[in-house]
């Protein structure tokens, strides 16, 4: 173990969003969420990070027996105090306002 203890490595922030409603169904580290328009939203950080190039991932999906498994969430900017993410049908990249849009976060707060 290093001397940072266990949870070093745990994410910073994460957010489950509902791309529907423009809400989140629960996060971790979020102030608010803006909603830039289909499939576009900026997670907001309630404690910066110590830099812009913090490590963010994510992935989407919709409550559709059609589309598991085929709808992605793009990273797109980076900052201090925020991540912008994009999601889209993978297929076609349409991007949609799907059920659940995560991003997850790693980085030194």
């Amino acid at each position: 173990m290093s001397s940072f203890g266990p949870n070093h490595h745990a994410a910073g922030a994460w957010a489950n969003i509902n791309g529907g409603s423009a809400a989140f169904h629960d996060s971790f580290n979020t102030s608010s969420l803006t909603d830039n328009g289909t499939g576009d939203f900026t997670v907001n950080f309630s404690t910066s990070f110590s830099n812009g190039s913090h490590s963010s991932s994510g992935m989407a999906n919709q409550n559709q027996s059609t589309n598991y498994n085929r709808n992605v969430s793009l990273v797109g900017t980076l900052s201090s105090s925020s991540v912008r993410t994009r999601s889209c049908y993978s297929p076609t990249g349409a991007l949609g306002d799907w059920d659940s849009i995560q991003i997850m976060t790693h980085g030194d707060i």
